[in-house]
């Protein structure tokens, strides 16, 4: 390596080192995680600034996930043990993590197993869980996020992501390991290769996907999150595919709720409504009925969907106090269900009462509370059941009466 290309590496691996996460700084507008999201829509950065954010029993996984791969990591190549904290978090899990650090090993070894071929050349730098920055801005407005590994080498530098969740398949070529890359943009060597890459254990246990860029793709790159960043309090808000894990999209908060995304949906949903009511009324005319029920029966996921998004906004505002004619809030008392793991529930049950056995319950299945109660009496499954929390109903207390003139005139007018 000449020496002119060394120095510039050394530089920036120095860079990238003293790079950290600021302590109580304020939510960053533009994470890496969320690019593809404010690169469409630069002003749901600052919308949604204020939305609250909520953990999912998904999003606690794959945190714990990535924490597993960091301390696996760490013991391998530092011999650093797995802090207390972990170890309890471990202690929770049914298989007490065994899976989890199952799928950290296998990860770490197809990295090695890449690096060690000389796909990046010498490694100079190696790192997890490394937090970066795709320039100097410090403040709510920089452009930052973990990575959850890099590494940097003589030819090459390369950045993975970690995907635990089992539903979406994502590419190499995701704009987020674009946004992380940015950081090494500053490598000017002539045929240097900046590699992203992607693993799936639950989807793709056994392919590590990759794309390459070069350095222009990189300066590109940077100048479109440039232009998100000046355009963030004057771009209009739009909506598509990059609104799924938009705050503003998944808050029932009317205050904060993304205007573009609610008109959206109440289009949507209304044209939904207003094309059932054609299909009734074209119902009445000479049409052959097995086409009309098709037609009808397609509208009925779309209007499903919104139910449930309406349905959980006015449970939302209701539970704040928020009076809304039509509509009331009502407690249904929560029902019983098996208490424990179904595998603990059949050893249990079978111990506890070996009649059971013979009236088909094995190691294999396991009965409804009340065909097990049918069987051994009622009373005697304390300790084996338990009452759920009551949900909350959302109740319709006004009938709407539907005028069926008024009805035909909006829909010839619609027509017309």
């Amino acid at each position: 390596m000449n020496e002119n290309r060394e120095k510039q590496l050394e530089q920036i691996i120095a860079k990238i080192k003293s790079f950290k996460r600021q302590d109580n700084a304020k939510r960053g507008l533009f994470s890496a995680s969320a690019t593809d999201r404010w690169l469409a829509c630069p002003k749901s950065a600052v919308l949604g600034q204020n939305a609250p954010k909520t953990d999912t029993k998904y999003s606690l996984e794959g945190r714990l996930a990535h924490a597993v791969c960091e301390a696996v990591y760490n013991y391998q190549h530092h011999g650093v043990p797995y802090s207390a904290e972990l170890n309890r978090e471990l202690g929770g899990l049914e298989d007490f993590g065994e899976t989890m650090e199952d799928y950290a090993k296998k990860y770490l070894t197809k990295i090695m197993d890449t690096i060690v071929k000389g796909t990046l050349g010498d490694i100079l730098y190696m790192d997890v869980e490394k937090y970066l920055y795709a320039d100097d801005v410090r403040d709510e407005t920089r452009f930052g996020g973990i990575a959850d590994f890099i590494a940097i080498g003589t030819r090459g530098a390369m950045i993975i992501d970690y995907k635990y969740g089992v539903y979406n398949a994502v590419g190499a070529k995701a704009p987020q390991l674009l946004t992380y890359l940015t950081a090494l943009k500053d490598i000017k060597i002539e045929k240097y290769r900046f590699i992203a890459g992607v693993y799936q254990p639950r989807i793709r246990p056994d392919n590590l996907e990759f794309h390459t860029y070069d350095r222009d793709d990189l300066v590109v790159h940077y100048a479109k999150m440039v232009e998100a960043r000046d355009r963030k309090d004057s771009a209009e808000l739009k909506t598509g595919s990059h609104c799924k894990w938009c705050p503003l999209k998944r808050t029932n908060d009317q205050a904060l709720k993304c205007p573009a995304i609610d008109k959206k949906q109440t289009t949507e949903l209304t044209g939904a409504m207003f094309k059932a009511m054609g299909i009734i009324e074209e119902s009445r005319k000479e049409r052959p009925k097995d086409s009309i029920l098709k037609e009808f029966f397609e509208l009925l996921p779309i209007i499903d969907r919104y139910r449930k998004v309406f349905e959980e906004e006015l449970k939302e505002r209701l539970g704040t106090g928020e009076k809304i004619d039509g509509f009331a809030l009502t407690s249904r008392p929560g029902r019983r269900k098996w208490a424990g793991s179904v595998e603990d529930l059949r050893d249990r049950l079978l111990s506890a009462f070996p009649k059971l056995a013979k009236r088909g319950v094995t190691r294999e299945s396991l009965k409804t509370i009340t065909d097990i109660e049918k069987i051994i009496g009622k009373g005697k499954l304390d300790g084996f059941t338990e009452v759920g929390e009551d949900k909350e109903i959302l109740k319709v207390i006004d009938e709407v009466n539907i005028n069926e003139d008024e009805i035909n005139t909006l829909m010839n007018s619609l027509k017309d």
